[in-house]
């Protein structure tokens, strides 16, 4: 034994903390508030777990005393019997009967129809009843015997809750307007013959029975399998599903699955469940660029465009002599045929004509230096006689001839010297 203390109000545990004997074998508690429900026990005494359930041990000071008689009545639907007891014997407790009731076995159209109970719900009386079926449906047979009056007529005799005969006259002709009194009528002269016959097998203007040839009406079978078609995209791939109705069933599915090649790309589009297949360009293209520096500036650069990239120089193969090729990076200046007037083609240079005035400038133009004075050019002309006069910067220019009328106009006290300075000789330095 574990002793863990006491149990009740103030106690180590409270009664409502009390553990579960299962889980608490050989614990024990001194009980100091008494307890009416289980374990049952009051101030004093003590309670054991043996793993089930607790144990009370009494403290040894419960009431002494004899019980003389014992004496149970009975309550409502009970019957007892031997009681009271004094010393010993047996009380004997029975269901009371409170019912008189036999038991009841209908058969036919005959069932119980009333129940009677008791306060305590027992059965005390059962009442039946005789069900009565009346027929109400009329039913009808031909009658094509008729007499008298009616030998020419069909009667429909009424049954079940009808009654009479009612008797139908069959117009018939075998000519236009001309009646006969055979006994016998032609099919084409039965007026309204297709809807008799209709009524009279069951063919309504509608529905979905069908007559058989025993002459019953069933509803036939449907045989058919039918089948519905639906699809899906995931990830390339297209689902298709066949789905069997009617009178079949089960699913059969099938996948096509596209795959992107090289320089190939798939582009799924669920929504119109389509694909759409773009292929990637891996040409490459070539430009020659002859506009290379340091290095490459005498050679030919290849430049890759499109999916390349990058420049790749190559040397420019020449030869020194016919037939003889050379493998130098650079061409020798003197090795380049016609390279001085290429040059002078090329910058424009005229060796024989050119204006000598102009220079060439650093973009690549002729000019004349800014504050260069440049003398004007004259024509070279000489004459025996001639006009001469005085341009705008103050040289000598030389006009047309002197004629006779330019002499015959001058005064004739006009005096002539020989010299400019006055002394005889030509006249020179003009």
């Amino acid at each position: 034994m574990q002793f863990k203390g006491t149990v009740g109000t103030s106690g180590t545990i409270a009664w409502s903390a009390l553990p579960a004997a299962s889980s608490s074998t050989g614990f024990t508690y001194k009980v100091i508030t008494d307890h009416a429900t289980a374990p049952i026990c009051k101030v004093g005494d003590t309670i054991i777990s043996n793993g089930t359930e607790w144990i009370v041990v009494p403290s040894g000071d419960e009431p002494s005393g004899t019980v003389t008689s014992v004496a149970i009545s009975n309550g409502g639907a009970l019957s007892v019997s031997g009681s009271p007891i004094t010393s010993s014997g047996t009380i004997t407790i029975s269901h009371a009967d409170t019912s008189s009731q036999a038991s009841v076995s209908n058969t036919g159209r005959t069932y119980i129809q009333g129940i009677t109970l008791d306060t305590y719900g027992h059965v005390t009386g059962l009442s039946s009843a005789t069900e009565t079926v009346t027929d109400t449906n009329t039913t009808y047979t031909l009658n094509v015997s008729g007499t008298s009056e009616n030998a020419t007529k069909v009667g429909l005799v009424a049954g079940g809750s009808g009654s009479g005969t009612n008797w139908y006259t069959i117009p018939y002709a075998t000519s236009a307007g001309t009646a006969s009194s055979a006994n016998s009528v032609a099919w084409a002269n039965v007026s309204g013959h297709e809807a008799g016959v209709k009524a009279d097998i069951g063919i309504a203007t509608s529905g979905s029975t069908f007559l058989r040839k025993d002459g019953s009406w069933a509803t036939p079978t449907d045989t058919n399998t039918t089948y519905a078609l639906s699809g899906a995209l995931s990830s390339h791939k297209f689902t298709s599903t066949l789905t069997a109705g009617g009178s079949g069933s089960g699913t059969s599915t099938t996948d096509l699955t596209l795959a992107a090649g090289s320089n190939i790309t798939l582009t799924d589009d669920t929504s119109n469940r389509k694909i759409t297949i773009a292929a990637t360009d891996t040409n490459t293209t070539y430009t020659l660029n002859v506009s290379g520096t340091g290095d490459n500036a005498n050679k030919i650069g290849l430049v890759a465009g499109g999916s390349g990239s990058g420049t790749t120089w190559y040397t420019v193969p020449y030869a020194t002599s016919a037939g003889t090729a050379a493998s130098a990076s650079s061409v020798a200046w003197a090795n380049v045929s016609g390279h001085d007037a290429g040059v002078d083609a090329d910058l424009g240079i005229n060796t024989s004509s050119g204006d000598t005035t102009k220079f060439l400038n650093a973009k690549g133009e002729w000019a004349v230096p800014p504050g260069t004075y440049v003398h004007p050019a004259y024509d070279t002309a000489t004459a025996a006689a001639v006009k001469i006069g005085r341009d705008s910067t103050g040289h000598v220019v030389i006009g047309s001839a002197l004629t006779a009328s330019d002499v015959g106009a001058l005064s004739s006290n006009t005096t002539y010297v020989s010299s400019v300075n006055g002394s005889s000789g030509a006249v020179t330095g003009i």
